[in-house]
């Protein structure tokens, strides 16, 4: 749960800043996942190199899993932002 919640939490906040900077929500949507993905994928391929640690695939399912949710949340939150600030 930690993972999923670790990992939601960073796409999240990386689509946030990149939609502060941009306004443009499938650009820090795709920005928000392209910068954790890496990092879950990195991590877990460092912990199969450690002989305390192993790096699990389903780890980084959880982790994507994670940033898919919040990244959904985001889109869907913002999409409907601008739709009623465009009506007003």
């Amino acid at each position: 749960s930690l993972h999923f919640l670790g990992y939601g939490l960073a796409e999240l906040c990386t689509a946030v800043m990149a939609y502060r900077v941009r306004k443009d929500v499938w650009r820090s949507a795709l920005f928000g996942i392209a910068w954790p993905l890496p990092i879950a994928i990195f991590d877990e391929s460092q912990q199969q190199l450690s002989a305390v640690r192993t790096g699990q695939v389903w780890d980084v399912l959880l982790d994507f899993g994670g940033m898919v949710t919040f990244l959904t949340v985001f889109v869907i939150w913002n999409l409907r932002k601008e739709k009623y600030d465009f009506e007003e």
